[in-house]
């Protein structure tokens, strides 16, 4: 924290350095009106920005704003409006102006330019892409993941609401690598995280089919090294803005062959002075299987926001934004006859999320705005499942959670759970539960100074954030309690809530060369200090420092041939906080038979087990995981071609992982052989066992004495589970756009845009592993030996990856017919993986002698030229007798298969061998290509209709993998989609 406040301290005093001429110099004031083109009435609600210096106001009912105190220069003047195109005008400001017009046009594909690609934010010196409702309308985009496809270098791929595996966000990382990358994606909505920190279960990201495309105004997407103002991210940010403003009732229909789906919208201008409510509703049924349409996923999202505007007619304007919103439906299979008689599986996805922002406008001296806000997120994911179970025997079902040897008894109703719970033979049905009911709130507040001077444009913020998670759920339970399978309570609600107390201080100036180039950094620090109550690991703080530097090159608009050419640097640092499933790891539990006889003479079984739990530690080394960035890139205009490239690399840090520690346990068996020399008759015996495990057999008549049974030492180990770090993930590549601009005679404009994605991961951690009491020793034992692997305990231990995805879109835009067409080619020319096993000196795998041999090759090669089977061993391994020494495994194991091969044997247990001889080849997919249609086209003033075709030209050709030269076809839409179609229609009423 000290470095923090030195940091805010030299900040503060550069900021009052660079900030003391523009506040001696005189200010003047800018006076106008919004309209709108060819009515001439005036548009209300309005937001003007001065760009650079984010000075702003909002227009009142009659159009009119008001700025105040602006420095003497040019600037950019952007004015926006719901409904309207927005527009951008340079201005020159030396004295008070008075009667400024701006005349708005009307959104319409009747317009001369409409963007139905994602675009390059160039206000950031950073890679920010901004996607409009025009955009994602055209597209048809039903689940926000899908607006990836609108990047640089994005790929179609089937979107279907009813699979949420493929609905999680990634950004420049691709699904299911090592660090969980959609984990580190954040989203917001309307200033409203989604988080899924309080989720137990596997670790992932933010599930987004809650969220309704229909009614997004904006989705900013930043891709590169973010402000510091955003944290607990470390792959990007996703920004949804929905829309907001006054609009007539619209009203949206869209049908494809798995997905039909109804979006109602509508704002409303609450009298003169009540400010302005938006009303928007999304019903959406998604299939999986046309052939069998009933397994769905539902969808019904709905947004109510409310915007009020007080002081429109001064300099010091409030801003007040409301908003609830929220989803209920989810998926259902309870009507699916394809499921076996009278199963089902249902999934809630019920969200309800509000918050308020307040914009305060005070311009003075020292604060220009104040931005201060609050939200809460609360969603119930509750799982359910009806299944048909059976059992040919009586069994039982463990629930005890202490230590010690307990005896089966049956369920009593209303009474609780014994440790050992007998369960009958027959057949029933079972309802399980998973009840998760994470909640998210958040209060933040910054602080902003935007001054300038001459040379200088200058931008402070200093701010912080609050925000908790939890989870009220009651975790997983059963509702058959007779049969009840193995389960311990462990209730969500019981565990404490993730708190998190973020300040950041930001300085951003632009120092302007001459008129046209410029150097503009933005830099600032960020300190996280996270603190769980009645929690072991304690506060944990994290600072995460990142700038961003660009620099005008050349910016003459009189060049002949480079008009345009901005240079780009960024680096930075960010944190992720952990999940519950990370955080508050779930105890498990062994159990081992201890005596059973079989049947009584009553028919009734007894059943007697050791139930040991395995113990949870506290890693008090646990990091929070981290992202390093580096970004470099260009962007200009080469004669009418515009163009972008950046290049990122990235380095993972401590990734959330689970580690195991082993200790030798000793515990007591007495087998029905030793019931063989009882005098007891079998009729009259009854049984029972101590806390030694020793067993008694009693007669129950009282006539004969009780008789102790021998029992059998059983040397096993129990396992401590721990919260770990993982090893680094390395990424890098290069997103590129070219824009050639619109050929004015065909009415066609041609991008063409691709990006280029590399991959590793290497395990380097030393990871224990039991084989179990299913293994046993040659003399019969449970397995005596713990292995220690280099990179865990399986036979690779990494992956690289590299892909390579080229597109070209050509929009024709006829304006005067209101039509836009688009064909976009996507083309994947890189898709190859490999498999690793490497350790330092080289290659942690070999080659073996044989197919099914355990012995390295005498004249191997590289595992990695393929053709031969392949095998791992651990480092180094203990015994049960010895935990503390640790013994070389390849010395001794090569020295047994000579020497002793029992011990060769045993030993062989613990060697990984591959089951492929091609495992380690690298795995090349042939190029492979699709195409997609998109047409909109506006029918008057009231209608508008949109097309899709995916994949429109059917190729259903195949590729080949290298590795094993299969062929495989593309008809199964894992690699593109498979031939899709849908159709909308949307009325303005």
């Amino acid at each position: 924290m000290k470095y923090f406040v030195v940091f805010v301290f030299v900040l503060s005093v550069l900021f009052g350095g660079f900030t003391s001429e523009a506040l001696a110099q005189n200010t003047f004031s800018l006076r106008g009106k919004v309209i709108e083109r060819k009515s001439n009435k005036p548009i209300g609600f309005a937001t003007v920005v001065l760009k650079e210096v984010n000075k702003w106001s909002v227009t009142t009912t009659k159009g009119e704003f008001h700025i105040s105190k602006i420095e003497k220069g040019t600037y950019t003047l952007c004015v926006s409006c719901l409904g309207y195109k927005s527009i951008e005008k340079e201005i020159h400001i030396d004295k008070n102006i008075k009667g400024f017009i701006f005349d708005l046009e009307v959104l319409s594909l009747g317009l001369d330019e409409v963007v139905v690609t994602a675009k390059q934010n160039e206000g950031n010196i950073t890679s920010v892409y901004d996607i409009k409702s025009d955009a994602i309308e055209h597209a048809q985009i039903v689940n926000i993941s899908e607006i990836m496809s609108l990047l640089p270098g994005g790929q179609t791929r089937m979107g279907n609401l009813v699979q949420s595996s493929n609905s999680r966000i990634t950004l420049r990382s691709v699904q299911g690598e090592e660090d969980c990358p959609s984990f580190g994606t954040a989203i917001v909505v309307d200033g409203v995280r989604l988080s899924s920190n309080g989720n137990f279960g596997k670790t992932k990201g933010v599930d987004p089919r809650i969220v309704s495309p229909d009614n997004i105004a904006r989705v900013r997407v930043i891709a590169g090294v973010p402000s510091v103002e955003y944290g607990d991210l470390i792959s990007g940010l996703v920004k949804i803005t929905t829309k907001q403003g006054v609009m007539p009732l619209s009203v949206k229909l869209s049908s494809s062959p798995k997905q039909k789906q109804v979006s109602l919208f509508k704002g409303f201008k609450l009298g003169e002075h009540g400010g302005i409510l938006n009303i928007s509703y999304d019903y959406t049924k998604a299939i999986s299987n046309i052939a069998s349409p009933y397994t769905s996923f539902k969808r019904n999202a709905y947004t109510i926001r409310h915007k009020k505007v007080f002081g429109t007619t001064t300099d010091k304007p409030i801003v007040l934004n409301s908003t609830l919103a929220g989803n209920f439906g989810g998926y259902n299979s309870e009507s699916d006859p394809d499921n076996f008689k009278d199963t089902y599986t249902k999934k809630n996805a019920f969200n309800i999320r509000g918050g308020f922002d307040v914009k305060w406008n005070l311009n003075t001296k020292l604060i220009s705005e104040i931005n201060f806000g609050a939200n809460i997120n609360y969603t119930d994911n509750k799982y359910e499942e009806y299944s048909k179970c059976s059992s040919a025997s009586g069994r039982v079902s463990f629930h005890g959670t202490e230590e010690g040897y307990f005896v089966g008894k049956p369920y009593e109703e209303g009474q609780a759970f014994s440790p050992l719970q007998l369960v009958d033979r027959g057949h029933w049905y079972q309802t399980t539960y998973i009840d998760g009911k994470p909640v998210n709130y958040g209060v933040k507040v910054k602080i902003q100074k935007n001054s300038r001077s001459e040379k200088i444009i200058n931008q402070f913020k200093l701010g912080g954030s609050f925000m908790g998670s939890g989870n009220e759920g009651r975790g997983e339970y059963y509702g058959n309690k007779p049969y009840t399978p193995n389960w311990r309570e462990h209730r969500y609600s019981d565990e404490p809530y993730l708190n998190n107390l973020a300040l950041y201080v930001e300085e951003s100036f632009k120092y302007f060369l001459n008129k046209k180039q410029y150097i503009h950094f933005v830099g600032g620090i960020r300190s996280d200090n996270t603190f769980v109550k009645d929690s072991k690991y304690g506060d944990v703080s994290a600072f995460s420092p990142r700038f961003n530097i660009e620099y005008s090159i050349v910016n003459k608009s009189t060049n002949r041939y480079l008009k345009k050419l901005n240079g780009y640097v960024g680096w930075g640092k960010s944190v992720k906080l952990p999940s519950f499933n990370m955080l508050y790891i779930r105890p498990t539990y062994l159990q081992r038979m201890a005596f059973v006889p079989g049947s009584l003479a009553d028919g009734t079984t007894y059943f007697s087990y050791h139930i040991q739990p395995n113990e949870v530690l506290n890693n008090k080394s646990l990091k929070w995981q981290e992202s390093r960035k580096v970004e470099i890139g260009f962007r200009g205009q080469f004669k009418g071609i515009s163009f972008s490239v950046s290049y990122f690399n990235t380095l993972g840090k401590n990734n959330y992982t689970v580690s195991y520690e082993y200790s030798p346990f000793i515990y007591y068996l007495t087998t029905p052989n030793n019931l063989v020399n009882v005098q007891i008759p079998v009729d009259r015996r009854k049984y029972s066992i101590d806390q030694q495990g020793t067993v008694t057999v009693h007669d129950n008549t009282g006539t004969l004495p009780n008789e102790v049974l021998d029992k059998k030492e059983k040397r096993s180990f129990k396992s401590a589970k721990y919260a770990n770090n993982g090893s680094p993930v390395k990424r890098h590549g290069l997103d590129w756009v070219l824009d050639f601009g619109k050929i004015k005679p065909l009415q066609t404009s041609v991008r063409i845009d691709g990006a280029f994605y590399y991959y590793k991961y290497l395990n380097k951690k030393i990871t224990a592993e039991s084989l179990g009491d299913n293994q046993l020793m040659s003399d019969g034992r449970h397995y005596q030996y713990i292995g220690y692997y280099y990179g865990g305990d399986r036979i690779s231990n990494g992956k690289v990856s590299k892909y390579l995805h080229t597109n070209a879109t050509l929009t024709t835009h006829i304006p005067k017919l209101k039509l836009v067409f688009t064909i976009k080619l996507e083309g994947t020319f890189i898709n190859s993986s490999r498999i690793l096993s490497e350790m330092p000196g080289g290659e942690r795998s070999f080659e073996l002698d044989k197919r099914d041999g355990y012995i390295p090759k005498p004249d191997r090669g590289s595992i990695y030229d393929g053709n031969n089977f392949v095998g791992t061993y651990p480092l180094y391994y203990t015994s049960f007798d010895d935990m503390n020494t640790k013994i070389s495994f390849r010395e001794k194991y090569l020295w047994a298969y000579e020497n002793d091969k029992t011990l060769f044997n045993d030993l062989t247990k613990m060697v990984k061998t591959s089951n492929y001889d091609y495992l380690f080849k690298k795995n090349k997919i042939t190029s492979f290509f699709s195409s997609n249609i998109n047409v909109s086209k506006e029918v008057g003033q009231h209608f508008k209709l949109t097309f899709y075709a995916r994949n429109f030209l059917n190729n259903m050709s195949k590729v080949k993998r290298k590795q094993d030269g299969v062929e495989l076809s593309l008809l199964n839409g894992y690699f593109i989609p498979s031939l899709s179609y849908g159709i909308s229609l949307k009325v303005k009423l």
